[in-house]
Protein backbone atom coordinates (compact mmCIF):
# COMPACT_ATOMS: atom_id res chain seq x y z
CA UNK A 1 0.00 0.00 0.00
CA UNK A 2 1.79 3.29 -0.90
CA UNK A 3 1.43 6.50 1.78
CA UNK A 4 1.04 9.50 -0.18
CA UNK A 5 1.10 12.39 2.96
CA UNK A 6 3.33 12.89 5.18
CA UNK A 7 0.91 12.92 8.01
CA UNK A 8 -0.02 9.36 7.47
CA UNK A 9 3.75 8.47 7.73
CA UNK A 10 4.40 10.57 10.74
CA UNK A 11 1.33 8.55 12.31
CA UNK A 12 2.45 4.73 11.00
CA UNK A 13 5.72 6.04 12.63
CA UNK A 14 4.83 7.32 16.24
CA UNK A 15 2.02 4.06 16.56
CA UNK A 16 5.18 1.81 15.52
CA UNK A 17 7.52 3.70 18.44
CA UNK A 18 4.69 3.27 21.01
CA UNK A 19 4.14 -0.41 19.54
CA UNK A 20 7.90 -1.46 20.47
CA UNK A 21 7.39 0.88 24.05
CA UNK A 22 4.36 -0.81 25.19
CA UNK A 23 5.89 -3.88 24.25
CA UNK A 24 8.92 -4.01 26.43
CA UNK A 25 6.84 -2.46 29.02
CA UNK A 26 4.49 -4.80 29.46
CA UNK A 27 6.76 -7.87 28.45
CA UNK A 28 3.89 -9.83 26.87
CA UNK A 29 3.84 -11.56 23.84
CA UNK A 30 0.20 -11.51 23.36
CA UNK A 31 -0.28 -7.43 23.20
CA UNK A 32 -0.58 -5.65 19.91
CA UNK A 33 -0.80 -2.11 18.80
CA UNK A 34 -4.13 -1.22 16.77
CA UNK A 35 -3.66 1.43 15.16
CA UNK A 36 -7.46 2.06 14.55
CA UNK A 37 -8.26 1.97 18.31
CA UNK A 38 -5.13 2.95 19.77
CA UNK A 39 -5.28 1.35 22.48
CA UNK A 40 -3.42 -2.36 23.44
CA UNK A 41 -5.57 -4.95 22.70
CA UNK A 42 -4.86 -9.07 22.99
CA UNK A 43 -3.76 -11.05 19.69
CA UNK A 44 -5.23 -14.81 19.15
CA UNK A 45 -6.86 -14.56 23.19
CA UNK A 46 -9.49 -16.98 22.29
CA UNK A 47 -10.77 -20.38 22.69
CA UNK A 48 -7.87 -22.82 20.66
CA UNK A 49 -5.23 -20.84 20.89
CA UNK A 50 -1.66 -22.18 20.36
CA UNK A 51 0.27 -19.58 23.60
CA UNK A 52 2.61 -22.55 24.55
CA UNK A 53 6.23 -21.67 25.04
CA UNK A 54 5.26 -17.54 25.30
CA UNK A 55 6.20 -15.21 27.70
CA UNK A 56 3.50 -13.36 29.17
CA UNK A 57 4.29 -12.90 32.11
CA UNK A 58 2.13 -9.57 33.49
CA UNK A 59 -0.13 -10.15 30.57
CA UNK A 60 -3.63 -8.57 31.33
CA UNK A 61 -5.79 -11.73 30.62
CA UNK A 62 -8.82 -11.04 32.68
CA UNK A 63 -12.02 -12.80 31.59
CA UNK A 64 -10.38 -14.03 27.96
CA UNK A 65 -11.71 -17.21 26.66
CA UNK A 66 -8.65 -19.65 26.42
CA UNK A 67 -10.47 -22.66 26.46
CA UNK A 68 -8.60 -25.72 25.09
CA UNK A 69 -6.15 -23.61 24.38
CA UNK A 70 -2.11 -24.84 24.39
CA UNK A 71 -0.18 -22.90 27.42
CA UNK A 72 2.18 -25.81 28.16
CA UNK A 73 5.89 -24.42 29.19
CA UNK A 74 4.24 -20.60 28.89
CA UNK A 75 5.91 -17.77 30.77
CA UNK A 76 2.27 -16.27 33.26
CA UNK A 77 4.14 -14.80 35.94
CA UNK A 78 1.67 -12.27 37.90
CA UNK A 79 -0.18 -12.21 34.98
CA UNK A 80 -4.45 -11.48 35.81
CA UNK A 81 -6.19 -14.54 35.07
CA UNK A 82 -9.32 -13.62 37.00
CA UNK A 83 -12.71 -14.94 35.68
CA UNK A 84 -10.59 -16.56 32.83
CA UNK A 85 -11.82 -19.39 31.39
CA UNK A 86 -9.38 -21.91 30.96
CA UNK A 87 -11.76 -25.20 30.58
CA UNK A 88 -9.92 -28.23 28.66
CA UNK A 89 -6.56 -26.11 28.36
CA UNK A 90 -3.15 -27.68 28.14
CA UNK A 91 -0.95 -25.78 30.87
CA UNK A 92 1.43 -28.26 31.82
CA UNK A 93 5.07 -26.96 32.89
CA UNK A 94 3.56 -23.49 32.83
CA UNK A 95 5.03 -21.11 35.14
CA UNK A 96 2.15 -19.37 36.93
CA UNK A 97 3.93 -17.95 39.91
CA UNK A 98 2.19 -15.05 42.05
CA UNK A 99 -0.10 -14.98 39.51
CA UNK A 100 -4.07 -13.94 39.90
CA UNK A 101 -6.51 -16.61 39.06
CA UNK A 102 -9.08 -15.72 41.18
CA UNK A 103 -12.75 -17.39 40.26
CA UNK A 104 -10.97 -18.95 36.99
CA UNK A 105 -12.75 -21.80 35.09
CA UNK A 106 -10.03 -24.42 35.50
CA UNK A 107 -12.24 -27.55 34.65
CA UNK A 108 -10.50 -30.17 32.82
CA UNK A 109 -7.11 -28.40 32.98
CA UNK A 110 -3.74 -29.91 32.93
CA UNK A 111 -2.10 -28.50 35.24
CA UNK A 112 1.24 -31.31 35.66
CA UNK A 113 4.32 -30.08 36.75
CA UNK A 114 3.29 -25.96 36.77
CA UNK A 115 4.38 -23.44 39.09
CA UNK A 116 1.99 -22.00 41.25
CA UNK A 117 3.94 -20.94 44.06
CA UNK A 118 2.64 -17.97 45.61
CA UNK A 119 -0.72 -17.63 43.13
CA UNK A 120 -4.16 -16.70 43.99
CA UNK A 121 -6.53 -19.54 43.05
CA UNK A 122 -8.89 -18.78 45.65
CA UNK A 123 -12.74 -19.16 44.33
CA UNK A 124 -11.71 -21.43 40.99
CA UNK A 125 -13.29 -24.12 39.62
CA UNK A 126 -10.82 -27.43 39.15
CA UNK A 127 -13.32 -29.68 38.92
CA UNK A 128 -11.83 -32.93 37.29
CA UNK A 129 -8.10 -31.07 36.78
CA UNK A 130 -4.91 -32.63 37.24
CA UNK A 131 -2.14 -31.10 39.31
CA UNK A 132 0.12 -34.12 39.68
CA UNK A 133 3.60 -32.92 40.58
CA UNK A 134 2.45 -29.10 40.69
CA UNK A 135 4.62 -26.25 42.87
CA UNK A 136 1.44 -24.77 44.88
CA UNK A 137 3.66 -24.27 47.85
CA UNK A 138 1.96 -20.78 50.29
CA UNK A 139 -0.53 -20.89 46.78
CA UNK A 140 -3.94 -19.53 48.09
CA UNK A 141 -6.43 -22.47 47.42
CA UNK A 142 -9.31 -20.92 49.73
CA UNK A 143 -12.93 -21.43 48.47
CA UNK A 144 -12.06 -23.55 45.43
CA UNK A 145 -13.78 -26.25 44.23
CA UNK A 146 -11.21 -29.12 43.92
CA UNK A 147 -13.70 -31.94 43.25
CA UNK A 148 -12.10 -35.33 41.85
CA UNK A 149 -8.84 -33.20 41.35
CA UNK A 150 -5.68 -35.07 41.28
CA UNK A 151 -2.77 -33.36 43.18
CA UNK A 152 -0.35 -36.55 43.31
CA UNK A 153 2.76 -35.92 44.83
CA UNK A 154 1.64 -31.87 44.84
CA UNK A 155 3.70 -29.36 47.03
CA UNK A 156 1.37 -27.71 49.11
CA UNK A 157 3.76 -26.51 51.52
CA UNK A 158 1.84 -23.33 53.37
CA UNK A 159 -0.62 -23.47 50.90
CA UNK A 160 -4.00 -22.26 52.00
CA UNK A 161 -7.13 -24.50 51.18
CA UNK A 162 -9.45 -23.57 54.27
CA UNK A 163 -12.56 -23.24 52.43
CA UNK A 164 -12.15 -25.56 49.48
CA UNK A 165 -14.33 -28.23 48.56
CA UNK A 166 -12.33 -31.51 48.92
CA UNK A 167 -14.87 -33.90 46.91
CA UNK A 168 -13.33 -37.15 46.38
CA UNK A 169 -9.74 -35.42 45.54
CA UNK A 170 -6.59 -36.78 45.76
CA UNK A 171 -3.93 -36.11 47.42
CA UNK A 172 -1.88 -39.31 47.80
CA UNK A 173 2.09 -38.49 48.57
CA UNK A 174 1.47 -35.03 48.31
CA UNK A 175 3.26 -32.17 50.74
CA UNK A 176 0.78 -30.69 52.87
CA UNK A 177 3.03 -29.60 55.66
CA UNK A 178 1.99 -25.92 57.15
CA UNK A 179 -0.95 -26.35 54.95
CA UNK A 180 -4.46 -24.64 56.09
CA UNK A 181 -7.31 -26.97 55.42
CA UNK A 182 -9.69 -25.63 58.13
CA UNK A 183 -13.16 -25.61 57.44
CA UNK A 184 -12.74 -27.66 53.85
CA UNK A 185 -15.94 -29.68 52.91
CA UNK A 186 -16.31 -33.57 51.72
CA UNK A 187 -12.29 -33.86 53.19
CA UNK A 188 -14.07 -37.19 54.27
CA UNK A 189 -14.03 -38.42 50.52
CA UNK A 190 -10.91 -37.43 49.80
CA UNK A 191 -8.03 -39.86 49.49
CA UNK A 192 -4.71 -39.05 51.80
CA UNK A 193 -2.79 -41.61 51.55
CA UNK A 194 1.53 -41.47 52.58
CA UNK A 195 0.38 -37.29 52.07
CA UNK A 196 3.03 -35.47 54.56
CA UNK A 197 1.91 -33.35 57.41
CA UNK A 198 3.91 -31.31 60.52
CA UNK A 199 3.06 -29.89 63.22
CA UNK A 200 1.85 -26.36 61.26
CA UNK A 201 -0.82 -28.31 59.24
CA UNK A 202 -4.27 -27.04 60.10
CA UNK A 203 -6.71 -29.67 59.94
CA UNK A 204 -10.65 -29.67 59.82
CA UNK A 205 -12.62 -30.78 63.07
CA UNK A 206 -12.90 -34.22 63.36
CA UNK A 207 -10.01 -35.01 60.89
CA UNK A 208 -7.21 -37.95 62.09
CA UNK A 209 -4.13 -38.08 59.75
CA UNK A 210 -3.33 -41.12 61.31
CA UNK A 211 -6.33 -42.74 60.43
CA UNK A 212 -5.89 -41.10 57.11
CA UNK A 213 -2.68 -42.91 56.22
CA UNK A 214 -0.77 -39.88 55.91
CA UNK A 215 2.96 -39.14 57.13
CA UNK A 216 4.37 -36.99 60.14
CA UNK A 217 7.07 -34.90 59.20
CA UNK A 218 8.93 -34.60 62.61
CA UNK A 219 10.23 -30.94 63.65
CA UNK A 220 14.38 -30.49 62.00
CA UNK A 221 15.02 -30.15 66.26
CA UNK A 222 13.41 -32.92 66.47
CA UNK A 223 14.86 -35.42 64.30
CA UNK A 224 18.28 -33.57 65.12
CA UNK A 225 17.39 -35.38 68.65
CA UNK A 226 16.56 -38.36 67.48
CA UNK A 227 20.19 -38.70 65.95
CA UNK A 228 21.95 -37.58 68.72
CA UNK A 229 20.34 -40.52 70.73
CA UNK A 230 20.87 -42.91 68.31
CA UNK A 231 24.44 -42.49 68.10
CA UNK A 232 25.05 -42.27 72.26
CA UNK A 233 23.39 -45.31 72.21
CA UNK A 234 25.72 -47.51 69.52
CA UNK A 235 28.45 -45.59 71.68
CA UNK A 236 27.24 -47.00 74.54
CA UNK A 237 27.28 -50.81 73.11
Amino acid sequence: MKIKSGLSVKLVVSALVVSLFFGLWTNADIYRWDITSWLLTTRDAEPYADLSGLDLNYADLYETNLSNGDLSHTSLYEADLRYADLSYAGMSYAYLCNANLQFADLYRTNLEHAELTGANLSGSDFYNNRINYADLSGANLSNTYLGFVSLYEADLNQANLSGADLYYAYFSFSDLSGADLRDTVNWQNAIYTSALYDAETFFPDGFDPVAEGMIYIPEPATICFLGLAGLMLRRKK
